[in-house]
């Protein structure tokens, strides 16, 4: 069989690199990129960090300060990721309301913040929201974007 060669860039995905702060289970704090495609599969536009998190691979590459090659995060061990610059608008903050929230992790961290909600009439409540988001929820604070593990979050109460 004679199949034309093309060249392998031809099969490579291109993308960007988002500069961020991980925070893990054991306690050990990252700081590094994560790398996120040009194209989102589920929207127009560039992957957000949100995409990446939220996408239903367990694990995610990260290329970590001082390292030449990824390593390798379990999504699951992943507390908090705190983007050190913005990686665009989400999707969803493009429309929707906007809600204040005060959140209490399960190590006694308490964030202050605001979600976007963008839901379907009569599921608009931050419980709805909640309980509809994918495995990380995004926080917007007063100093920027974090995304949070929602596995990690024992409380969380509307603000405003």
């Amino acid at each position: 069989m004679n199949v034309p060669r093309t060249p392998s860039s031809s099969f490579r995905i291109t993308t960007h690199r988002v500069p961020a702060r991980v925070r893990l289970a054991s306690g050990t704090t990252l700081t590094g990129q994560f790398s996120c495609a040009e194209q989102a599969r589920q929207h127009v536009g560039s992957e957000t960090l949100s995409d990446l998190l939220n996408d239903a691979a367990r694990f995610v590459p990260f290329f970590a300060e001082g390292r030449d090659d990824p390593v390798l995060l379990g999504k699951h061990a992943i507390r908090t990721v705190e983007l050190l610059e913005p990686d665009g608008v989400a999707p969803v903050e493009a429309f929707g309301e906007e809600r204040a929230i005060e959140v209490l992790l399960d190590d006694g961290t308490e964030l202050l913040g605001s979600i976007h909600v963008a839901a379907p009439i009569g599921h608009t409540r931050t419980l709805d929201f909640l309980n509809e988001t994918g495995r990380f929820v995004r926080v917007r604070r007063s100093d920027g974007v974090v995304l949070v593990n929602v596995a990690v979050v024992v409380v969380v109460a509307d603000a405003g």
